[in-house]
């Protein structure tokens, strides 16, 4: 693999400072972004939440990371230096603060590293794929300043991840300390009741999903009323349609644990027609 650290090329591996933060505490942020059709997908989603994610830890961002707005070039190369032009592909990019200044967990340093990485996708989803639900019973969230963001430390979504496979289905619900519905492993969730598209807050302790924010903006630009709530598990079980978004797309929900979830026809099509967009 070739990549870009710190604004220069690379292959497979970099070399890292025995006090590095990243290795060390986990003090960084990172994006996932799609690349298809020869282009960065709501790249600039990407940018905003990295930039405000960045400031809430008082961390700078290297000028090869802001320069991506208006100029995405490098990330074109580095598509084209790993073979993946014709592909789709999932460009990542990583940021942590330098270890210069560092006692303990303290560092007054605002300086960060910046790694930028691609890879194909290992499937691609054609249209809206269908999956199960289940709900964590080992992962909670909670809302603090860092919440909405990505963050290197994912140990929440690992455990859920593992959580995932013992029981057996495609996603699983995580709820907040108050038992509201918070998000999902590595997905926003939706659902429309009576017309009406709610998805949590923000105060749930859920991360802001780049998807969630376009999509959001979206169903408003087509005159649906969209609500950002904080409600417990049972509300979406009599809901219309249930979906997962992130990055890569967009997932219906068919069932949650032994529950069969409603699929309105009405709704999928304007779901489509408001993705297509």
């Amino acid at each position: 693999m070739i990549a870009l650290y710190n604004h220069k090329w690379i292959e497979d591996k970099i070399l890292l400072n025995l006090n590095d933060r990243a290795l060390q505490f986990g003090d960084g942020l990172f994006e996932t972004i799609l690349f298809s059709d020869h282009k960065p997908r709501l790249l600039n989603y990407h940018l905003e939440r990295l930039s405000a994610g960045a400031s809430a830890m008082n961390l700078s961002l290297p000028e090869s990371i802001l320069s991506l707005r208006d100029n995405q070039v490098p990330l074109i190369d580095l598509i084209n230096r790993n073979d993946l032009a014709e592909q789709t592909a999932r460009v990542k990019l990583i940021i942590w603060r330098q270890h210069e200044g560092q006692i303990g967990y303290s560092s007054n340093n605002t300086e960060a590293n910046s790694l930028i990485t691609a890879k194909a996708l290992s499937h691609v989803s054609v249209g809206f794929p269908e999956i199960s639900l289940g709900l964590s019973e080992k992962v909670t969230n909670y809302a603090w300043h860092m919440s909405q963001y990505k963050k290197l430390n994912s140990l929440p979504y690992i455990i859920g991840s593992q959580e995932k496979n013992e029981k057996d289905v495609d996603e699983l619900i995580i709820t907040d300390t108050n038992g509201n519905i918070s998000e999902c492993i590595s997905s926003n969730i939706f659902w429309i009741k009576e017309n009406i598209v709610y998805t949590p807050s923000l105060n749930t302790g859920c991360v802001a999903g780049v998807r969630r924010a376009h999509l959001m903006n979206e169903l408003r630009h087509h005159d649906m009323e969209v609500k950002e709530v904080e409600i417990p598990l049972e509300d979406i079980k009599l809901a219309d349609l249930v979906f997962l978004t992130n990055s890569l797309g967009i997932k219906l929900a068919t069932s949650l644990e032994s529950t069969q979830l409603n699929m309105k026809k009405d709704h999928i099509e304007l779901l489509k027609k408001v993705y297509s967009s």
